[in-house]
């Protein structure tokens, strides 16, 4: 019987980015909901610094919060412009 686990892949730099796009969210924006350097992503996605896994969840967390935030917006309303009448 195999028991070894398979460690969980951690997403790329690549496709944090990709998430957070279709989350509504630019890069710096989602390091701010992360408490993250922009710069530290940036070298990230390089391939110059490594990031641990606390940081890539907490990348993960952020845009899974505004992904639920955005859920719950009710949609855009339309103003009305009054008619004048003569």
């Amino acid at each position: 019987m195999d028991t070894t686990h398979a460690l969980p892949t951690l997403p790329t730099a690549d496709e944090i980015e990709a998430l957070a796009k279709s989350a509504g969210l630019s890069i710096p924006q989602l390091c701010i909901r992360a408490n993250v350097q922009p710069s530290t992503f940036y070298r990230w996605r390089e391939g110059t610094f490594g990031l641990n896994t606390a940081l890539v969840q907490r990348l993960i967390d952020a845009i899974h919060t505004a992904q639920q935030e955005a859920a719950q917006e009710p949609p855009a309303r339309v103003a009305r412009i009054p008619r004048h009448r003569a």
